[in-house]
């Protein structure tokens, strides 16, 4: 059948348009499919015999839902190496400090609980948490750990996650969390399609996340990591340049993927994705202005398609790109999780609403000056030119 042929079998009638829409389509079917291939590749190689002493910091303010399952499956690590695990909050007033208290056993020596009591100035209150913990955490760690305790890990989560570090070229390990609910509010199921849809974009451009990052300690040192973190609002993407400067590679971990199954509502929602475009406004600009472009066409598209008289065959083609999009990416993340499951399919089938999320995202993070996270407000004026602002949560 010819593009004319098919135009006309769905009542399109701007073949330009139609064709943009297509081509939009392919190129990022293409991308998810290649993240299928390689994850199929990585589930048939055997798992790597490298377990070097590691560090795990987890830096936990507030205590959500699944907080206690979650820590439970951080002890529960099948890892052969030398682990010590670094618990660290704001203070002894938050919420985690108390639970934490509860969940880890005095008796095991792996285990360090710790309060920073240190209010950000130039850098966010996750890194001084992080860097107060690393200075307390014993200095015969070949490989740091940092993950976010909103994560429901698997047993082999460690393991995994730091076996490529035992390749020189690899400078850090990263996976990242899948956002997975059961339940049938519109912006749980968007957050889920919103972060599935974006794996694949870090992936491709070696990006590191902080949901599960693992760096070997002496390139740590050597990079002068806590410096840079010492002056950063998001110490994940700071990573980005400096790693890339050095020539050392980011490695992608897909079977050291965890899930999460918080709630949430759409303020929530828009100040979790909103934050996350403006990162990397400020840390990865490539990538802001490639979604950018992305979204504004897809989003003149659209807004063409609804005009009088709105051409459904344009929307439908539209939707049904974006929704096969996430099928496919569904199907790699059953790979990739130990529990076999993927998206839900209220998530796939919202999958075009992406679009308006997406422009809320790039329209607010254009103008954004800063964040507001947790109990202080940021001002960035660059990279590492951040001033932390107390106020009212």
């Amino acid at each position: 059948m010819t593009l004319h042929h098919l135009l006309s079998a769905l009542r399109v009638h701007s073949a330009p348009l139609a064709g943009a829409c297509l081509a939009l389509g392919a190129a990022q079917l293409s991308l998810s499919v290649r993240f299928l291939l390689r994850r199929l590749k990585e589930s048939a190689e055997p798992a790597r015999d490298f377990s070097p002493s590691v560090c795990v910091v987890l830096p936990c303010c507030g205590a959500g839902e699944g907080f206690d399952e979650n820590v439970r499956a951080f002890l529960g690590q099948d890892y052969a190496g030398r682990t010590e695990f670094v618990f660290v909050t704001p203070g002894q007033d938050d919420p985690a400090w108390g639970r934490l208290e509860r969940l880890l056993p005095p008796s095991d020596a792996r285990l360090r609980l710790l309060a920073s009591d240190e209010a950000p100035a130039r850098c966010s209150g996750k890194a001084v948490d992080v860097l107060f913990a690393l200075r307390r955490a014993s200095p015969e760690a070949e490989a740091l750990v940092f993950a976010d305790s909103d994560l429901r890990v698997r047993p082999d989560w460690l393991r995994r996650l730091v076996a490529p570090l035992a390749d020189p070229s690899v400078g850090a390990a990263t996976s990242l969390m899948l956002y997975r609910t059961g339940r049938t509010s519109v912006p749980s199921l968007l957050r889920s399609a919103w972060m599935a849809a974006g794996i694949p974009y870090l992936e491709s451009a070696g990006v590191a996340s902080g949901q599960s990052l693992a760096l070997r300690a002496a390139d740590f040192e050597r990079l002068k990591i806590a410096g840079l973190w010492s002056r950063s609002l998001l110490e994940d993407l700071a990573l980005h340049p400096v790693l890339r400067a050095a020539g050392l590679m980011t490695a992608f971990v897909g079977r050291a993927m965890s899930v999460s199954e918080e709630s949430t509502g759409f303020w929530d929602l828009l100040k979790l994705t909103n934050k996350w475009l403006f990162g990397f406004k400020v840390y990865v600009p490539s990538i802001w202005l490639l979604g950018l472009l992305v979204t504004l066409a897809k989003t003149y598209i659209l807004l063409w398609s609804v005009r009088p008289p709105v051409s459904w065959g344009l929307l439908a083609l539209l939707f049904a790109m974006d929704a096969a999009n996430l099928w496919v990416l569904s199907q790699a993340y059953r790979v990739c999780l130990c529990d076999g499951r993927g998206l839900g399919a209220g998530a796939i089938l919202l999958a075009p609403a992406l679009q308006l999320v997406y422009a809320v995202n790039f329209v607010a993070s254009f103008f954004m000056m800063g964040v507001r996270w947790g109990r202080y407000r940021y001002d960035v004026f660059g990279p590492q030119d951040v001033i932390a602002v107390p106020g009212r949560r």
